[in-house]
């Protein structure tokens, strides 16, 4: 496909790409923006980030600062006080994060408690587990920040 017909499918069938830059070995190839962004604007990429965490988690895994997408998430936050009463988040895997099949202790996500607090990660880990069932599919955009302790802590 050439420069105009990649154009012409992006503008008739993609309303919601904001631009495209394609770079290999160091040289940008190819870059444009559409519907009105620049290069400049910042956007909400919440899907992308949790791609990228995937691809993290997985370089992490191969480097052997993780073991397993099927350790506990709490095995990287060892001074995380769980609270009282909670019997989930123990058996939370970081697959279940990764797959979006944790259990949360919302019904809506409570995104202004989260990235409003003073610390987004503890505050996202106060969230996973309650009496969800793990194993359910939840779209989360907070595990994304679980992710983000996670990678910090082990490596």
């Amino acid at each position: 496909m050439n420069d105009k017909a990649l154009i012409r499918e992006i503008e008739s069938t993609y309303s919601n790409i904001a631009g495209l830059a394609i770079q290999k070995n160091g040289e940008l190839l190819y870059e444009h923006y559409y519907n009105g962004y620049q290069d400049s604007d910042t956007i909400h990429i919440w899907s992308v980030t949790k791609s990228i965490f995937s691809i993290l988690i997985g370089i992490a895994i191969d480097r052997g600062y993780i073991r397993s997408v099927d350790q506990a998430v709490l095995e990287f936050f060892p001074n995380y006080s769980i609270k009282r009463g909670e019997k989930t988040i123990q058996r939370i895997t970081l697959k279940n994060i990764l797959t979006m099949t944790a259990s949360y202790k919302y019904k809506h996500e409570p995104y202004t408690k989260v990235y409003g607090s003073e610390d987004w990660t503890k505050a996202a880990l106060d969230l996973l587990g309650g009496k969800g069932k793990i194993g359910d599919f939840k779209y989360s955009t907070v595990g994304a920040q679980i992710l983000s302790g996670v990678l910090q802590n082990a490596t």
